[in-house]
């Protein structure tokens, strides 16, 4: 069977939108959602019955989110896979992207672009964190040979994967969270502290900046740990992450809630940057294409999307 990864059901997503996200159009009446949607119905149709991985596929676009006049657009994905590897059940992915793009204008130059994720996937939490835990080892192999932030990053890796694999609840995941959490901080802190010292002492003004780049660097990544909240819930966890921006070439706000359970795991992303018209602009003639292609069955749109999940397959 070919192997299956989390991040199968996401890419789902992010390839049957780059295939079929619609973009602005001149005319409301150049595209035709129910015909597309008719389309994408019977290719999921017949993709699923030549399939062994994936089962019960539907693609669409929801007509009452779908505005091209509005620059917002809502695609709609879910899919069974069979047989996943962490517990051998067929299981359910459900998942929706929803887009909205904003033209130039004096306060926001290069347009706004804003986002929505939602995906859920009908599995036991406790035995997809300690599937996952299982290649968090790998790590442990890097921690001699690396340095610095490298060096952080594997033992962190290394050190959570091994607890994770002894979990027995979700509860203990959560702990095993939260006092990694505090290691981690422990250690910026303790390698922003040794390069002061190092930076301290030496005079070369080119090594003096290649170390403040460092501590700059830890200092963001602490800061950035500081945006990242676990509560306990009833039968998991929920982990929250914000950040307020992506820097100068697109300023903006980003928020992610993973919710783990004992029958589901879901991610709720959200997006709002101040950037991202200007290259969906230059991108509309190709998307038109595609659509107005989808709508009337045309060959080569349609094999794009048999493509996308084929790739989904594949992974």
């Amino acid at each position: 069977m070919t192997r299956f990864r989390t991040k199968a059901i996401s890419r789902a997503l992010a390839i049957a939108g780059l295939a079929l996200a619609p973009a602005a159009l001149a005319d409301r009446g150049d595209i035709d959602v129910e015909k597309i949607n008719a389309n994408l119905l019977n290719l999921s149709n017949e993709f699923t019955a030549s399939s062994d991985q994936l089962r019960d596929i539907s693609l669409s676009l929801d007509p009452d989110q779908t505005s091209i006049q509005n620059d917002t657009y809502k695609l709609n994905a879910s899919m069974t896979f069979v047989g996943v590897p962490w517990s051998g059940e067929d299981v359910r992915a459900d998942g929706s992207l929803y887009t909205k793009f904003g033209k130039p204008t004096t306060e926001h130059p290069n347009g706004t672009m804003s986002a929505r994720l939602s995906l859920s996937i009908a599995t036991d939490g406790l035995v997809l964190v300690k599937h996952l835990a299982t290649h968090g080892q790998k790590e442990c192999d890097k921690i001699q040979d690396a340095k610095g932030f490298k060096r952080i990053a594997a033992e962190s890796t290394c050190e959570l994967s091994g607890k994770l694999e002894k979990a027995a609840s979700l509860d203990d995941v959560a702990g095993i969270l939260q006092k990694q959490s505090l290691a981690n901080t422990q250690r910026l802190a303790a390698l922003i502290n040794q390069a002061r010292t190092d930076r301290d002492a030496v005079q070369n003004e080119y090594v003096r900046g290649e170390i403040d780049k460092v501590i700059t660097k830890a200092q963001a990544m602490l800061k950035a740990q500081g945006k990242v909240n676990l509560e306990r819930i009833k039968n998991g966890f929920r982990v929250s992450m914000a950040e307020h921006s992506f820097g100068k070439k697109m300023p903006g706000l980003a928020n992610v809630i993973l919710t783990v359970t004992g029958d589901r795991v879901a991610i709720e992303g959200e997006l709002q940057a101040a950037a991202g018209y200007k290259l969906y602009d230059f991108a509309r003639p190709t998307i038109e294409q595609n659509l107005v292609g989808l709508s009337n069955g045309e060959s080569f749109a349609t094999e794009n999307v048999r493509q996308s999940l084929r790739a989904v397959e594949a992974i």
